[in-house]
Formats: structure tokens, sequence, C-alpha cells
């Protein structure tokens, strides 16, 4: 999870500092992955060859998964460029809570009690950075 993090933080600079140069957030989605391509490459060969005998009802699902997840980070994309640091990449864990939920909703069924406690821990978390964000953006309107 730490490793994540840090990768995602390095993502995050590199979004924004490509924005301030003015560079389209669709040139940066297209130029992302070809830093994470080499990494999942080799699970993502394995899950074809496993779905390769699969209906195409999954394929289509497949489909629709991509497309929803290509267009969700053209907005990502965006929101990171017009948002602070702090707001930016804390609200992104939220997506996990989301994820559940969805998961709950498409019949996956009920989360155990780590992701209850997760996702509060979570919540208080963005609450509690928000709150700091405002303090500090007090303070420096006050000096």
């Amino acid at each position: 999870a730490l490793f994540a993090g840090v990768l995602s933080g390095a993502a995050y600079c590199c979004v924004r500092a490509l924005s301030r140069d003015g560079e389209s957030e669709l040139w940066l989605l297209l130029s992302l992955p070809s830093v994470s391509l080499p990494f999942c490459a080799p699970a993502a060969l394995n899950a074809i060859a496993q779905h390769a005998g699969r209906s195409i009802e999954v394929w289509l699902w497949f489909l629709a998964l991509g497309i929803a997840t290509q267009g969700g980070q053209v907005f990502l994309a965006r929101g990171l460029a017009l948002l602070p640091a702090a707001s930016g990449t804390q609200a992104m864990y939220f997506g996990t809570i989301t994820g559940v939920l969805l998961g709950v909703a498409l019949g996956d069924g009920l989360p155990s009690w780590q992701f209850w406690v997760g996702g509060a821990v979570i919540v208080v978390a963005l609450h509690a950075a928000e709150v700091f964000e405002r303090r500090a953006v007090a303070k420096q309107g006050l000096d």
C-alpha cells in the first residue's frame, strides 16, 4: 500500500507539472500507461488466456469496464489539474469505498468488518484533511 501511495503521488506530481505546461489531459493519459504497462503486462496476458473461452457477454463487460475506466481517468486528470494537492490525492481513496458499494449493489455480497473500519478511517481522514487545509488557507489569509 505504501508503494502504491508513492507511485500515486508521483503520478499526481507528473500530471500537475505537465498540466501547468499546457499539455492536454488526453496526452497525459496516453503517456502514463507507457510507464505502468510493463509492470502489468504479464498479469494482463494471463487474465486474457484464462478468459479466452468465455462468452461474448464477458467480453462486452470487459469492453464496458475499459471504456468507463478510461472516461474516469480523463475526468480524474482534469480534476487533479485543478485541485490543491491535499484534496486531490486524498479524495482518490474514496474510490475504494465507492467500488465496494457498487459491488454490493451488483450482488457481490456484504463487505466484512474490515471494510467498515477502513471506510470510516478514510472518511474521517478526508474530513480532517479538509479541516486542516481550510485552517492553513485561513492562516495564510491573515498573514
